[in-house]
């Protein structure tokens, strides 16, 4: 046990160095007078509804989850995956990744017992839901990112190939590690399968695949698929207006229109792969590199919007979180 906690905060305090080293680059050289003028004129009622605009993300991923769960456990409740979320949200502050594993402990903790005194919705079929969940986002993003260089390639197509993707070592790295992850899940199928018979230990990871294929599946099972996609849109739709309400939150920025806004949204999602809690120092690089490099506005007005958009984000998440938490405490007692 104590190693297992160990481990845990070696990979906080690693989360936190990276995203400081990040930080540092972020804001070295930075010119600080130039930095708080980019912020002295923010017209703040756009800044706030921005961050309602993105705090309804939340709402519609705990809808959308809960039509995943609906199939396997039909008492599962939009406030449970809604409150998950929310709670979970605030748990990727600390560590990256935390935030799945407290998602999956209150729907776990909240599905109705089997007469075995098992959750009906287990750990597993969970799990199950989160990945084609996962699965679904990052199909989603490369779509949008797959029309927004097909329609607008003249204007943004440089900056995807120069900076993000063709000879980043990053890239490299994170394509390599998946290949290497993949790999080894479907070693770990194949041993499950043919041992399963002969070995306990396979027996039980074969049984907990099996839930996670119950999980993937409850797609199919799905009543009203076509709200489950309404509500995808309306996710993708909230973080894009969420930009665009930021952006109009500052004179010097303004004039970025609509295409603008979803070039910006998704450069910052494509951030959010970096190991560091809460996106912090990623997406401020990522935001920053786009409006200088491609729009030519100064570094210090960058990261300033950069700012603004991702703490106004940050504050709904814990204003959210925080509510969330209470709402399951409450439940609980």
């Amino acid at each position: 046990m104590t190693d297992k906690k160990g481990n845990i905060i070696l990979k906080v305090v690693f989360s936190f160095l990276v995203a400081g080293v990040l930080l540092y680059f972020c804001f070295r050289g930075v010119n600080w007078s130039d930095f708080a003028a980019g912020l002295k004129g923010c017209r703040w009622p756009f800044a706030i509804l921005s961050m309602i605009i993105g705090a309804g993300a939340f709402l519609f991923r705990g809808l959308r989850w809960r039509q995943l769960c609906a199939p396997l456990d039909p008492s599962t409740k939009a406030l449970t995956t809604y409150n998950a979320v929310c709670v979970g949200n605030i748990a990727n502050f600390v560590a990256p990744y935390l935030g799945e594993l407290v998602r999956l402990s209150i729907v776990t903790g909240r599905s109705r017992k089997s007469p075995e005194g098992k959750p009906v919705l287990g750990a597993d079929k969970v799990l199950g839901t989160m990945a084609l969940e996962r699965l679904l986002d990052v199909l989603s993003l490369g779509l949008l990112l797959l029309l927004l260089l097909v329609f607008k390639w003249n204007e943004f197509g440089t900056f995807f190939s120069e900076k993000i993707f063709v000879g980043s070592k990053a890239s490299t790295a994170l394509l390599t590690a998946g290949a290497i992850l993949l790999a080894g899940f479907a070693l770990v199928v194949f041993l499950a399968c043919r041992l399963k018979e002969k070995s306990r230990f396979f027996a039980r990871i074969h049984g907990f695949l099996l839930g996670l294929l119950d999980g993937f599946r409850s797609f199919l099972g799905m009543d009203r698929k076509g709200l489950f996609v309404l509500y995808t849109l309306l996710i993708w739709a909230c973080y894009w207006f969420q930009i665009v309400l930021a952006l109009s939150a500052m004179p010097a920025l303004a004039s970025l229109g609509l295409a603008d806004a979803l070039f910006l949204m998704l450069a910052g999602s494509l951030a959010s792969v970096a190991p560091v809690p809460g996106g912090f120092g990623a997406f401020h690089y990522v935001i920053a590199l786009a409006l200088s490099s491609l729009y030519g506005f100064p570094w210090e007005l960058g990261m300033a919007f950069a700012v603004l958009a991702h703490e106004t984000q940050a504050l709904a998440m814990i204003i959210t979180g925080g509510a969330s938490y209470v709402s399951e405490m409450i439940r609980k007692k």
